[in-house]
């Protein structure tokens, strides 16, 4: 029999990409810095664009995206 490559159900992404946040913050509380540009990679699209909706201001909606990764840095 012949295997297909079919791609993971929506929960399987979830969890991996849940997974990889979560390795990811692990990396970044070990003091790995890079690891925030990899969140970053991942979420900042979607950060901004769901601020854009709140804010309903392009510019505001960046300065709040950059905020939002600054306080997961610090913290």
């Amino acid at each position: 029999m012949e295997q297909t490559d079919t791609p993971p159900s929506p929960e399987a992404s979830a969890r991996q990409a849940n997974a990889r946040d979560c390795a990811d913050m692990e990396r970044l509380i070990a003091g790995q810095d890079t690891a925030l540009n990899d969140l970053m990679e991942r979420h900042a699209t979607p950060v901004f664009h769901f601020l854009c909706r709140m804010v309903a201001n392009e510019d505001d909606a960046d300065d709040l995206a950059q905020e939002t990764f600054v306080r997961v840095f610090k913290s």
